[in-house]
């Protein structure tokens, strides 16, 4: 049975309503790949970052508390050692004291001793003059003794006494006589009393120069023992320099640890707060993000299309008024993002190359936005700089909201958006060039599942 004109119309347009809705939500579906984390992987990232510089950040503490610990008891073992070198200072002291009071004495010792040589020989000097007058006198009794002999020989004295003619003449013979006797007694005397003068004297001298010579040496013994203890404590005061020495050198390493720890524990202060302030900014934005893409900011990404300067794509994935576009892949929803061109240098290798390199040869080529997103960076390349994020020269990147991903395009001669922009897949967002550290004009391109470059990946496989 033929069904009307008009009731078949409907029919059809029924059919093509219901297989638009399947085509979208197929697309819709397949547009999120599977492989991808969300942004909550991002920000879980940032909190496990967060978490992992915190514990050190309480190790560095504990190590820190530690080292305080050994500083102070180091300082406390120092200051024993410097208390220590100061009584042995004052021992010191001291016993030079003591030495240059008895080295004095010495000096007083040497002097009486050589006073006393002195006197010794003065006295060795009378000695001899009293030996020389004992000889004369000892010559003049041996004369008068041989004198008396001879007269005695011939009975002179008896006969003086008998021939005297008077008796006062006897008696003056007998007082004669007596008085020869008495000064013969008297020499003998004299000369008894001299030698024991002599010989006193000499004892005495002896003794005195003994008695010096006997302190001095007991001074040189006393000096001896102050020398001797005065090496000892000079011994322990090397030793007690050298701890002290050695405790400085500890306290002054355990004061570059705690420096050195000081500041690994400001550098996880500072990676803890920017972490912390790049969760808050991932959080905003990544909330922001989503409630524009929400509220229908950013929609089409599911439909190809070339689009014009800051247009958005239409159709179903042919070329835009301003040059062609790239065939959006329906099982990933990104597109290649150049206008023609082929692979030049590829993900990884060697050089752990982090993106893709891509290349028409012609500066100027068309880049495309490879998914619909807002551009969160764009970076001006400052003409001469090649290293850490200058590397990249002129750059725009763009975070995808219902993938969580970035792309990032790099070394562009300009570029067409702004920071904080809303793009579509397909639209121009700049042109190919060869700025920042490039060696030819090409495209550097990246995906990332997350904020951080930790989370690129090879974009190859979700755009061809």
């Amino acid at each position: 049975m033929f069904l009307s004109a008009k009731r078949y119309s409907a029919l059809r347009l029924i059919a093509m309503l219901i297989a638009v809705v399947m085509v979208f939500s197929a697309t819709v579906y397949t547009s999120v790949p599977q492989t991808f984390v969300s942004a909550k992987s991002e920000e879980q990232e940032l909190k496990d970052e967060i978490a992992r510089l915190e514990k050190e950040q309480k190790e560095l503490k504990k190590k820190r508390d530690q080292i305080n610990d050994n500083l102070s008891a180091e300082k406390e073992k120092q200051e024993s050692y410097q208390k220590e070198i100061d009584n042995v200072k004052e021992q010191l002291e001291v016993y030079q004291e003591q030495i240059d009071t008895v080295n004095g004495e010495i000096s007083d010792t040497e002097e009486k001793i050589e006073t006393r040589q002195d006197e010794i020989k003065d006295t060795n000097n009378d000695i001899t003059a009293k030996e020389a007058e004992i000889e004369e006198n000892d010559e003049l009794f041996k004369e008068r003794l041989d004198t008396m002999y001879i007269a005695n020989s011939s009975n002179s004295v008896l006969a003086m006494l008998l021939g005297a003619e008077s008796f006062s003449d006897f008696l003056s013979a007998t007082e004669t006589v007596k008085s020869i006797s008495e000064s013969d007694q008297q020499l003998l005397e004299e000369l008894d009393q001299q030698h024991k003068e002599l010989q006193a004297l000499k004892d005495k001298l002896e003794k005195d120069k003994q008695e010096l010579e006997d302190a001095k040496q007991d001074l040189e013994d006393q000096k001896a023992e102050l020398v001797t203890a005065k090496a000892d404590y000079e011994k322990k005061k090397d030793e007690l320099d050298d701890l002290y020495e050695e405790s400085g050198i500890k306290i002054a390493s355990y004061k570059d640890q705690k420096e050195d720890i000081e500041e690994e524990i400001m550098d996880h202060e500072v990676a803890i707060k920017e972490n912390e302030a790049d969760l808050k900014k991932l959080q905003e934005e990544a909330s922001k993000a989503d409630d524009e893409w929400n509220n229908g900011h950013g929609g089409g990404s599911s439909s190809g299309g070339g689009g014009s300067d800051g247009g958005s794509g239409s159709g179903s994935g042919s070329g835009g008024s301003d040059g062609g576009s790239s065939q959006v892949k329906p099982s990933t929803g990104y597109m290649w993002p150049l206008d023609g061109g082929h692979v030049t240098s590829y993900y990884g290798g060697a050089r752990g190359h982090k993106g893709v390199d891509l290349s028409t040869g012609v500066v100027g080529t068309k880049i495309f936005a490879s998914r619909t997103g807002k551009v969160v960076d764009v970076q001006y390349w400052d003409g001469h700089s090649k290293d850490d994020m200058q590397s990249y020269g002129n750059m725009v990147r763009i975070y995808h909201p219902e993938t969580g991903t970035y792309t990032r395009y790099a070394h562009c001669v300009s570029i067409a958006v702004s920071e904080g922009q809303w793009v579509n897949q397909g639209q121009v967002i700049a042109y190919m060039g060869n700025t920042g550290n490039s060696f030819g004009p090409h495209l550097h391109f990246e995906l990332s599942t997350g904020a951080s470059n930790s989370t690129r990946i090879n974009p190859l496989p979700y755009i061809q």
